[in-house]
């Protein structure tokens, strides 16, 4: 008989959490950890199943940040975003300051809209599809064969190329 995964048991929120995001749980249960203090073997002396139930997060989650192996979402993939997690909290701290209210979830599709004339919203892509589709050994082939060609016609030194 094949052995059956576990079904994913779902985590219960505490009451008095369940205004905060997973985020913020998982930061203050980070920081319950370190703050309960640590045994002789280096272990803290709150577990993670404990702090599983304190704070409802998933225990894979709060293992993996607790050992620094994954980030936050948000600072996960700073380095391929054209503004820092920094940077973004700037820009709508002043938004917001401009504006004389709370920036709501949607007023970047709002601004969008208001300056569709002069910004453009451009979704990047690893190859296009035709390059792709260009790129087979017969078209490479076809590629050399003709630079060889024309190496040999206009005898280029290779040292040249």
């Amino acid at each position: 008989m094949p052995h059956e995964p576990k079904a994913r048991k779902n985590v219960a929120i505490p009451a008095p959490l369940r205004h905060k995001t997973q985020e913020e749980r998982i930061h203050m249960a980070i920081q319950a950890m370190h703050n309960s203090g640590y045994h002789k073997n280096g272990h803290t002396n709150l577990t993670y199943r404990h702090t599983v139930e304190l704070f409802g997060v998933p225990r894979s989650t709060l293992e993996d940040r607790f050992k620094g192996k994954t980030r936050p979402a948000q600072f996960a993939h700073e380095s391929q975003q054209k503004l820092t997690h920094s940077q973004e909290e700037v820009l709508l701290n002043y938004a917001a300051a401009i504006s004389g209210k709370d920036i709501g979830l949607h007023w970047v599709d709002h601004y969008l809209a208001c300056q569709k004339d002069t910004l453009k919203i451009k979704w990047t892509q690893a190859l296009e599809k035709c390059c792709v589709q260009a790129l087979n050994p017969t078209t490479v082939k076809e590629f050399f064969d003709e630079l060889l060609q024309i190496v040999e016609e206009y005898k280029i030194d290779p040292s040249n190329m």
